[in-house]
């Protein structure tokens, strides 16, 4: 018996090849220190192990996101400096970070 595939067939079935081939590039650079640039609400800052944890909205989920934050992030309120400890639960902020080895680094925090 032969199969038949029809053109619509083939378009969606290349179409799915094209979002995961996509999906792998993305992946590949994230994991090569691309930079992530994320918005939401911090839930956790820890200052003995320089740590913050913040909720962002993707789409219709949250993402959680925990990161180190080194003394040389740059963190700020419009355009004052500001210091690690200066971060509460609940503040509103913008985050970016980078993945190096095993864990995410924060590169900046804009207090919000």
């Amino acid at each position: 018996m032969r199969k038949v595939v029809s053109s619509a067939g083939r378009l969606l079935a290349a179409a799915a090849a094209g979002l995961v081939i996509v999906g792998l590039m993305v992946g590949v650079a994230f994991a090569k220190g691309a930079v992530r640039d994320v918005a939401g609400k911090v839930i956790a800052v820890e200052l003995g192990s320089k740590t913050i944890v913040m909720e962002t909205p993707v789409g219709k989920s949250i993402m959680t996101v925990g990161a180190e934050v080194p003394d040389k992030a740059s963190i700020t309120a419009g355009k004052v400096a500001k210091k690690f400890s200066d971060i509460k639960v609940g503040d509103k902020i913008r985050m970016k970070y980078v993945r190096e080895e095993d864990k995410l680094v924060v590169q900046s925090i804009a207090i919000q």
